[in-house]
């Protein structure tokens, strides 16, 4: 029991704990995995369905949710699934892109977060309209007319 709360302790799995440290993965993402995961296998680590980032039944998706995790971890993750080893991560690093925006497209960025069915951030508006418009059609030359 967890005397703060009175919950239990996530269960341990110690063989899995050593599947993990025996491929490689660093003590920090091994802790994540073991403790803030569903994932219970090397093997369906392995071999789970990535999904997309905004598929909630993806490995992606539940591992990018776990804030113990980090970009670190998920990077071994990939690596380990992608070559086998975890120690050729290299984590990966979001690119930042500034937008400004006139006050109508505000006003219509606004107008698309109030349709949706959960509240986000514009910043989080602008990343699903992004995702979205570049997932649903194939990518054109910007010099051509369109």
């Amino acid at each position: 029991m967890n005397a703060r709360d009175g919950a239990e302790a996530p269960a341990r799995d110690p063989q899995f704990e050593r599947e993990l440290r025996k491929a490689g993965f660093s003590k920090h993402t091994i802790l994540a995995l073991v403790y803030g995961s569903n994932v219970k296998t090397i093997e369906e680590l392995r071999t789970r369905a990535w999904g997309e980032p905004d598929d909630s039944f993806g490995l992606h998706w539940e591992l990018a949710m776990r804030p113990n995790l980090g970009p670190n971890g998920l990077a071994e993750v990939v690596a380990f699934r992608e070559t086998g080893d975890p120690r050729t991560a290299a984590a990966q690093k979001p690119v930042q892109v500034v937008v400004v925006l006139d006050a109508a497209m505000a006003d219509d960025l606004d107008a698309w977060i109030g349709r949706q069915p959960v509240s986000v951030s514009r910043r989080e508006a602008v990343r699903n309209i992004l995702a979205a418009e570049i997932t649903s059609r194939p990518p054109r030359n910007s010099l051509e007319k369109g």
